[in-house]
C-alpha cells in the first residue's frame, strides 16, 4: 500500500493503488545475530512479474495460498526445515510462539527445536518482535516503498511495485534492522533471565526516528499537504490486518471456486501493475554487469561514499573471478 492511503488528501496522479497483501514472518534470536530469511506468504505461485528465471527465494522463503494466509500446513514445513537447519549445525533452540491456530504442530517429531507457546493474550506485551522488531522492520520496507513512489513521481511513471520488488525490498529491509534494536526490544519485554539480559541504549530509539523522519519527508515530497504523523501512521497502518485465521468451510469452498475461476481466466500469474504486454527482460551478461558496476564505483568515487565503495569493489571482484572461471 502506497502512503497515500494514510493522506486525508487526493492521492497522487498516477498512483494505482494495489490489492495484493502478503503476509511476512519473521524469526531472530535475543542476540540480534542470527535474522533468519523473511517467509513470505502471496496468493500467487509463480506471479507473472517473476518470468521464467527470477528465484523468489534468493531473497525470502516464499509460499502461496489463496488468501496469502498464514496456515498450519505452512507453519509446519517452516518448522521441520528450521529443526532440520539446527540439527545440521549441532545446535538447540527454544522457539517462543503465540497460540494463534495456524500454529499447530500436533503429532510433529523435533530434535533440535523446542516450540513454547506463550500465555493467551500477551503477544502486544511479551513477544520480542512485537516489542519494536517487526515496526522497524516495517518502517525500513515502507521508506524504500516511498523512495520507489517519488522516483516514479519525478519520472512521470505510474506509482506501483510488483512482488519481484517487493521481495527485493522485504529482505533489505529485515537486514536493515540493527542487532541493537533486537537486542534492546528482547530486553524490553523483560522475558529474559537477569544474568542474561542485555543493557538498553537509546540507539535503536534513534534510528527509529531517523527513519521515521526520512519517510516523513519522502512523503511530504509526494503531499506537501501531509501531517506531522503522516510517517507513523504508514508504518502502522496494516498492524489489524488479519494474516492467519482457522478455516471454515465456506472459506474453503471460496478459496477453491477462485482457484478455478483463476484457473480458467489465466489470472492467476497476474500481479496488480504487470503490464501483461511487457516483454520479459533480456539476461544480463556478465560484460555488462561489470560495465555497471564500474560506473557505480566511479559515482561513488566522485561522492566519496567508502562503504559504498567497498562493496561494489567486493563485488566486481567476484564477478571477475567468476567470468575467469566459466571462460
Amino acid at each position: 500500500m502506497g502512503p497515500s492511503g494514510t493522506l486525508a488528501t487526493a492521492p497522487v496522479a498516477g498512483h494505482k493503488k494495489s490489492k495484493e497483501r502478503i503476509t511476512v514472518a519473521l524469526f531472530c534470536n535475543a542476540s540480534g545475530t542470527d535474522l533468519r530469511k523473511p517467509i513470505v506468504i502471496a496468493r500467487a505461485k509463480r506471479p507473472r512479474c517473476f518470468w521464467k528465471t527470477f528465484q523468489p527465494t534468493l531473497y525470502t522463503e516464499y509460499f502461496s495460498n489463496a488468501k496469502a494466509w498464514m496456515t498450519s500446513v505452512i507453519f509446519q514445513e517452516i518448522i521441520r526445515t528450521f529443526d532440520r537447519d539446527l540439527r545440521f549445525q549441532g545446535r538447540q533452540c527454544i522457539l517462543l510462539l503465540d497460540n494463534a491456530s495456524s500454529h499447530a504442530v500436533t503429532g510433529m517429531q523435533l530434535t533440535n527445536l523446542k516450540l513454547h507457546f506463550l500465555p493467551p493474550c500477551t503477544t502486544s506485551s511479551i513477544q520480542p518482535l512485537d516489542a519494536g522488531i517487526i515496526r522497524a522492520f516495517k518502517a525500513h520496507y515502507r521508506r524504500q516503498l516511498v523512495q520507489l513512489y517519488v522516483s516514479c513521481a519525478e519520472e512521470g511513471r505510474i506509482q506501483t511495485v510488483d512482488l519481484c520488488q517487493a521481495l527485493k525490498m522485504i529482505r533489505l529491509a529485515w537486514r536493515n534492522v540493527t542487532a541493537s534494536t533486537v537486542k534492546n526490544c528482547w530486553h524490553h519485554t523483560g522475558i529474559l533471565p537477569c544474568d542474561n539480559a542485555v543493557t538498553a541504549t537509546d540507539t535503536d530509539d534513534d534510528e527509529d526516528d531517523m527513519t521515521l523522519a526520512e519517510i516523513q519527508q519522502l512523503i511530504r515530497r509526494l503531499d506537501p499537504a501531509a501531517g506531522p504523523n503522516a510517517a507513523a501512521e504508514y508504518v502502522s497502518i496494516d498492524r489489524e490486518v488479519e494474516t492467519m485465521q482457522e478455516l471454515d468451510d465456506d472459506t474453503i469452498v471460496d478459496i477453491v471456486s477462485t482457484l478455478q475461476e483463476e484457473s480458467c481466466n489465466g489470472a492467476e500469474d497476474d500481479v496488480d501493475g504487470q503490464d501483461k504486454s511487457e516483454p520479459e527482460p533480456a539476461p544480463v551478461t556478465s560484460r555488462e554487469a561489470c560495465t555497471a558496476l564500474a560506473s557505480a564505483i566511479r559515482f561513488y568515487e566522485g561522492a566519496g561514499n567508502v562503504k559504498a565503495l567497498d562493496s561494489l569493489w567486493d563485488m566486481l571482484s567476484e564477478l571477475q573471478r567468476q567470468r575467469h572461471i566459466t571462460q
